[in-house]
């Protein structure tokens, strides 16, 4: 890892932490966190779909040659 990923990392906490407070104020906390939740939701099946069926296939593949 290098100095440059951390300070991008350390922004963008900074900056994610100061924008999630302020939307937190206008919708309260109770919607922030509803609407976060499709966020979540839409992240891992955005993943599955992109990457869970290779690491399958892959498994799959390992456990047919080794038998």
């Amino acid at each position: 890892m290098t100095a440059t990923f951390f300070t991008i990392f350390d922004t963008g906490i900074g900056i994610g932490s100061y924008v999630v407070g302020i939307a937190a104020a206008g919708l309260g906390f109770s919607s922030l966190y509803f609407y976060s939740s499709f966020i979540v939701f839409s992240v891992v099946i955005l993943y599955v779909l992109l990457h869970g069926r290779r690491a399958h296939k892959q498994q799959q593949e390992k456990l047919k040659y080794s038998s």
